[in-house]
């Protein structure tokens, strides 16, 4: 009998605080989940903002339009032009170009145009093509913006199902 008072004393000085340690840490677990609920709630509109903001493709749209706005420039240009320099016959042993009648030295500048009005045109449908890139964004933004409406309200749903 004496082992059992042993037993039932430790029980009260080791379990009931431990039970109380427990009772206390379930509360404040359920504090936290309080807190997490009303701060940590995404709403419908920060999670559509979030999408489009982190949404790769829209950032590449950006990107392609400002490189098709800056290959129209530089389409609508002439090619450079090239320059030449050439010797023929050249006497190696004393680089005398008077000593041999064969000796000759050629300098030549070259320019390519292009015909008719391809460069205008290549100009016009690089910029055609950027002017497309706002309105791809914006369907794409809508897109995203549908999809996302979408994947809350089931998430909600579900949600308000275990609720």
């Amino acid at each position: 009998m004496n082992i059992q008072w042993r037993f039932l004393l430790l029980f009260l000085l080791v379990g009931v605080p431990a039970f109380a340690e427990e009772k206390v840490a379930q509360e404040q677990f359920a504090q936290t989940q309080l807190d997490q609920d009303q701060v940590g709630t995404l709403t419908l509109e920060a999670a559509i903002a979030q999408a489009i903001a982190s949404d790769p493709w829209l950032n590449g749209s950006r990107y392609r339009e400002d490189a098709l706005t800056s290959e129209s420039i530089s389409a609508s240009t002439l090619p450079d032009p090239k320059v030449s320099l050439m010797a023929a016959n050249f006497p190696t042993d004393s680089f005398d170009i008077n000593q041999e009648p064969m000796t000759q030295l050629t300098v030549g500048v070259s320019q390519m145009f292009p015909r008719g009005d391809s460069l205008a045109l290549t100009s016009r449908q690089n910029q055609e093509l950027a002017a497309q890139e706002p309105l791809l964004r914006q369907d794409r933004q809508d897109k995203v913006t549908a999809t996302v409406t979408q994947l809350w309200l089931e998430a909600y749903r579900a949600q308000e199902s275990i609720r």
